[in-house]
């Protein structure tokens, strides 16, 4: 064989590989965000690092659980994956409303009050506005200063993600609501909770909001995953 012809032969097996790998990906955004909540109602403090996936295709989830969330565009639906155990679980509407109801009723119903402060500052690399929120219930208040940017792209698909994760909680929909209808995104959220006489501080910080390619492997159910009956508690950590 002549070194010209194996020149090109690994030429060609190169390329191939190259497309082969390159195949799967998709354009989307990746975003990282750490998120602290002091002890509160018997409840230790809780330190958490969450990693959205997004792009056409749906938004993944990966957090510090044994399951990730996935919202798949194709159908509206979202999902809780179990990749060490190969198992799904989809999560209907309709089987948690019961759920919802009832943990409205004992909230009562929820009230959001916001304002824009007129505060200007810096969270990373990002330059940020100042909003305040107030939400409040017959059990809880929460109040927040939340640091928004318009630096970071805007995304449909990101926002129809949290859109749609309004409907499944409850009255607390509507701070998630109001957070989508804000000008740009959070880049940092400080608040204090208040319920039966207890308080917690908590803060939320976007570390990362990255334009990348993604591999369209993240949106996908693997066929040999199996589907079992969903996890009520699996999923109150997922939308809460």
């Amino acid at each position: 064989m002549s070194i010209r012809k194996a020149i090109l032969i690994f030429f060609v097996l190169s390329l191939s590989i190259t497309l082969l790998v390159t195949a799967k990906d998709v354009p989307g955004i990746k975003m990282v965000y750490k998120y602290h909540m002091d002890a509160i109602m018997g409840q230790p403090a809780k330190d958490s690092e969450y990693i959205h996936y997004v792009s056409e295709a749906g938004v993944r989830t990966e957090q510090e659980e044994e399951f990730n969330l996935l919202f798949l565009s194709k159908d509206s639906k979202f999902y809780l994956v179990y990749p060490e155990k190969k198992e799904f679980s989809p999560v209907d509407l309709a089987a948690v409303k019961p759920m919802l109801d009832q943990m409205d009723a004992q909230m009562g119903e929820v009230v959001v009050e916001e304002k824009i402060t007129g505060k200007k500052g810096k969270v990373g690399k990002w330059n940020t506005y100042e909003k305040y929120y107030k939400v409040k219930s017959n059990v809880f208040e929460f109040e927040m200063n939340g640091d928004f940017t318009t630096d970071m792209p805007r995304s449909k698909f990101l926002d129809k993600f949290w859109e749609e994760t309004a409907k499944y909680q409850g009255g607390m929909g509507k701070f998630t609501l109001a957070i989508v209808n804000s000008k740009g995104y959070p880049a940092k959220f400080t608040g204090k909770l208040t319920m039966m006489g207890q308080t917690a501080n908590s803060t939320s910080l976007t570390t990362v909001f990255e334009k990348t390619n993604l591999s369209a492997d993240l949106f996908i159910i693997p066929k040999d995953y199996k589907e079992v009956p969903l996890n009520m508690m699996d999923f109150a950590k997922a939308f809460q």
